[in-house]
């Protein structure tokens, strides 16, 4: 039954407490995903994902972590070891799994629509590049 009138402070507080609570990441992601689980988690409200989110973004946190992962050894890849077949083997298979980590990204970021494209109208992020930009194009921008 609904209670009439003005409600107390600390029924007040009391939901949004409730309201505010954000999942915990499951206890078999290591630190670092646990960190990325409240990244992603922290960026929307706190009811936008729903129990049966959590395996997708599991899911999605790991590929983001694996993709990291093989980042930080395509960094330390040196060029000359491009000139050897057994380098260029590594090479290309490194790739080939960073190609796997995104697309799997990409799925499961747009199935529980955490993509830029899905908060953002493509009109909108039109008119804003348009507003910011600086008059040279992107590949002309120096690193």
């Amino acid at each position: 039954m609904k209670q009439s009138g003005r409600k107390s402070t600390s029924k007040l507080l009391a939901t949004v407490e409730l309201s505010e609570k954000r999942p915990a990441p499951p206890a078999s992601l290591n630190t670092t995903m646990a960190s990325l689980w409240h990244k992603v988690v922290g960026c929307f409200p706190a009811e936008y994902f729903r129990p049966a989110d959590f395996p997708l973004l599991e899911s999605y946190v790991r590929h983001v972590y694996r993709a990291g992962v093989i980042d930080k050894l395509l960094d330390k890849f040196k060029d000359e070891w491009l000139l050897s077949d057994d380098g260029l083997k590594r090479y290309r298979s490194l790739l080939e799994a960073r190609k796997v980590e995104t697309t799997l990204m990409q799925s499961l970021a747009r199935s529980m629509r955490i993509t830029h494209q899905s908060r953002v109208h493509k009109d909108t992020a039109a008119r804003i590049v348009e507003k910011n930009h600086s008059g040279k194009e992107l590949w002309e921008f120096e690193g």
